[in-house]
């Protein structure tokens, strides 16, 4: 049976009366309404023979029955998920988990062609607290959409720390039970202008992958590195390592656009570093022609990017700032972090806004553009035998002298902008250093490592400045009155905890600026 649904992201939950009510103004008229509780085990065998093939497999629990669930990876259209999905509902008698072997069925046998009868284990766990409205369609009676609120939670193990995670959301699917396809168009025409519903990226399946820590062929995985030699041309490294950076913003993408997984962001934001250390320091290699550089709209997308990874850092230090409060003021900063919360959301829906934009369109064709065309003539004739051995040093040398410059500036008096342009260059030639590493044997591994230890004191560092800096405005908004005495007085202690923090980090600086100078020169 073929699946035809649009999905969306419900931003504020308290929003679904108004969305139902919208609907009824419009003409889409109630049937009935049910309510459900589900819970779909996910599972497949350990070289993902079932995802392999082109499907997804569950096991359904809805009170007492169970149902086997083959969804076909499908397709998308603008709004449209189309998917085929094939279901077999088994005895009442049938216990699930404890009985493994399937009774004949049509999943059932479609499960032993696809797997080749190898073991099947479990990925994840989606519990869904479902509200279902079926609608009749204005101007067309016999045309029914179904439309399930799902409040959902999904329960994995994180395959790289064994450590339990949960990913928590509310999402509205309008399905098409009778009708054309057309309908179920319009309808999510309607609800793409109301406030507060993110049209979905993903689907479930590829949600539980984020919260496992999983990656399926082809979804989430990690582009491999260039594999070359000392020997092989700069020229192919190069583009190959734009080309993998381009790729994880492709991947990563959707994940940023739903913001329910902070890493999508930042996978972006890195990936847009690596791609700027490179145009920085090849500019000449990869623009030969004059082509107008990449950096003006790179700089753009990390600056968009960088005000929700900002409001993510911040949310992630709640915990840790209400613990450095007395008992009796931690409750009170409730206002601090809903005021948070809303900056988060504001940042995260402005980033649907830019990937949905001309100008992110028109930047991602460009890298696409350079990375299929490759090197040009012009850049042939002129760097077309630079080995990858013979180039390093004078590069790797010309980054690390502007590292060196300005962190023999620093003193006890550097401003956090100083520190923070410190820690930029230092990423810049820590990448750089990386992008040569794997073909010259981790000739600078060392070097890479002080980096990394350096980077991160700074990066504590900027995190308690723009956490303090927040904190600042906030209070400064306060109402000067008795009312918000003790929320006024919980923030000044956490902006003094955010300069204790920042401290802390200064007296780590000198010997870890120290090391990393004898290690990079």
């Amino acid at each position: 049976m073929a699946e035809i649904e649009a999905k969306f992201l419900i931003r504020h939950p308290e929003q679904i009366e108004n969305i139902l009510a919208m609907l009824a103004d419009r003409g889409y008229a109630p049937i009935r309404q049910s309510r459900s509780e589900l819970i779909d085990t996910y599972l497949d065998t350990a070289d993902w023979g079932i995802f392999r093939s082109g499907w997804v497999f569950r096991v359904r629990e809805s009170g007492v029955s169970v149902t086997l669930i083959l969804k076909s990876l499908g397709s998308r259209e603008d709004d449209l998920f189309i998917r085929e999905e094939i279901e077999q509902p088994l005895a009442a008698n049938f216990s699930w988990p404890e009985q493994q072997t399937l009774p004949v069925g049509e999943v059932q046998q479609r499960l032993d062609a696809l797997a080749g009868g190898m073991p099947r284990i479990k990925l994840f766990t989606i519990s869904n607290n479902r509200r279902t409205h079926l609608l009749s369609v204005p101007g067309s009676p016999t045309t029914r959409l179904e439309l399930d609120f799902d409040e959902t939670r999904i329960s994995a193990i994180q395959e790289d720390s064994n450590t339990p995670r949960q990913l928590h959301f509310n999402e509205l699917e309008v399905e098409l039970v009778e009708g054309v396809a057309r309908d179920v168009v319009e309808l999510a025409t309607v609800l793409r202008e109301h406030p507060g519903l993110i049209p979905a990226q993903l689907s479930k399946f590829e949600r539980g992958l984020l919260a496992a820590g999983l990656s399926a062929p082809g979804i989430f995985e990690t582009p491999p590195e260039p594999d070359l030699a000392a020997s092989d041309l700069l020229i192919t490294l190069l583009f190959a390592s734009i080309e993998t950076q381009q790729a994880i913003l492709v991947s990563q993408q959707p994940v940023a656009w739903e913001g329910l997984d902070s890493e999508g962001v930042h996978k972006m934001r890195v990936a847009i570093r690596r791609i700027r250390t490179l145009t920085r320091a090849f500019h000449d290699v990869l623009f030969a022609d004059n082509e107008a550089s990449l950096e003006p709209e790179l700089r753009w997308l990390a600056g968009e990017l960088g005000h929700a990874r900002d409001a993510d850092v911040g949310m992630g230090d709640i915990a840790r700032i209400q613990g450095a409060l007395p008992p009796h003021l931690a409750p009170r900063v409730e206002a601090f972090v809903d005021n948070l919360k809303a900056l988060r959301a504001d940042a995260y829906a402005n980033l649907v806004g830019v990937f949905s934009s001309d100008r992110y369109a028109c930047l991602m064709n460009r890298l696409s553009y350079l990375v299929n065309t490759g090197a040009t003539a012009a850049t042939r004739a002129t760097y077309g035998a630079l080995s990858i051995v013979d180039s390093a040093d004078d590069f790797i040398h010309a980054s690390a002298q502007k590292l060196i410059e300005r962190g023999d500036r620093l003193d006890p008096q550097s401003s956090a902008r100083e520190l923070h342009k410190l820690r930029i260059r230092a990423k810049r030639l820590r990448y750089l250093m990386e992008f040569y590493d794997r073909a010259l044997s981790h000739r600078w591994l060392p070097a890479i490592r002080e980096l990394q230890i350096l980077h991160d004191i700074l990066g504590e560092h900027q995190d308690a400045v723009t956490s303090r800096d927040r904190l600042r405005h906030f209070r400064d908004a306060l109402p000067a009155d008795q009312s918000s005495a003790d929320l006024r007085q919980a923030v000044e202690l956490m902006i003094v905890d955010q300069e204790r923090r920042m401290a802390g980090m200064r007296e780590q600086l000198p010997a870890a600026w120290s090391r990393c100078h004898r290690a990079i020169v």
